[in-house]
Parts: structure tokens; C-alpha cells; sequence
């Protein structure tokens, strides 16, 4: 906050699989067992609100706070999670439904007034169409490699330019 900061992105937790890490955050979090390959979604779903609860005490009000969730719980959980969430004004939980399950935002909708990002996980352009005109979520989560651009000619390919 003192450097300017006013949108920060908080997270606890890591990912979720030991895939992705040798001692994932999440064992650290206390979101699974030591034996566990992946993150418990129930403990998750009740530590996210304390997380928002937190950092909203210490920081008040001046800061917007984004959250991803890495579709990481089924639309039941993440409705109640986001309920909860509702008194901390978030500015967005980001992937709260994987790109398989866009269907599933009508519902998330109805239940949340949460605002919703979504699209870092989409291959192609055409994903946001329909969400986009339905008002599924409500910002634009994209990767620029992923903008449906493509290379002038095969000699800037090959040089690695891509308009």
C-alpha cells in the first residue's frame, strides 16, 4: 500500500498437486495430510474467507482484493465459499468453474454477487464469445500468447515474431 498498490491478488496454498511442486504450499496451508496427492477442497473452501478476513483487517478498505481459485472446488462449494465472501467486497475470485464447465455460471450467478474473472485458461479467442454475450463473468483473464494472433510470414515465424 505505501509503494501505491492497489489491487493485490491474495492467495494461500499453492496450486494443489505435488505435480506442480516437491512440498506444495498446500500441505503448508494445512489443506491436506501429509499423505495426500491433492488439496482438500473442504478445508479450502472454509480457509479462503479467514484469508479475506485477514488481510482485510490489516489493510482495511484501500486495497482491492482478487483471489484465483484455480477451479479447484466443485460449483456447490465455490457458491457457499463466495457467499461468504461477499462481506469483503472482493474485486474478483478468478477460475471459480473450469473452461469445460462455462455452463455452470448461470448458477454460480444466481447464487453470488461476487464478481467472477475468467479466461486465462481458454485456447482461443471464440471462448469468450458466448460468455461475453451472456455476461458470465465479469473481467477478462487472458494470456497475450493466446490472443489468436499469428505470424506475419513463415520468416518472422521463424525468427520468433508474432504479430
Amino acid at each position: 500500500m505505501e509503494q501505491g498498490f492497489r489491487y493485490v491478488r491474495i492467495q494461500q496454498g499453492g496450486y494443489g498437486s505435488l505435480y506442480l511442486a516437491q512440498q506444495p504450499d498446500f500441505k503448508d496451508a494445512g489443506f491436506g495430510k501429509p499423505t495426500d496427492e491433492f488439496i482438500d477442497p473442504r478445508a479450502y473452501v472454509q480457509a479462503v474467507p479467514k484469508l479475506f478476513r485477514t488481510v482485510r483487517k490489516i489493510c482495511g478498505e484501500e486495497v482491492e482484493l482478487l483471489h484465483d481459485t484455480h477451479e479447484r472446488v466443485q460449483p456447490q462449494d465455490m457458491i457457499n465459499m463466495c457467499k461468504k465472501l461477499e462481506e469483503f467486497d472482493p474485486f474478483w475470485i478468478e477460475d471459480p468453474v473450469s473452461p469445460e464447465n462455462m455452463g455452470l455460471f448461470k448458477q454460480l450467478r444466481a447464487n453470488t454477487t461476487v464478481p467472477f474473472a475468467m479466461g486465462e485458461l481458454f485456447n482461443n479467442l471464440n471462448e469468450f464469445i458466448q460468455p461475453m454475450a451472456d455476461r458470465s463473468f465479469d473481467y477478462i483473464r487472458c494470456h497475450v500468447r493466446r490472443s489468436g494472433h499469428h505470424a506475419r510470414d513463415e520468416s518472422d515465424q521463424a525468427r520468433g515474431i508474432f504479430m
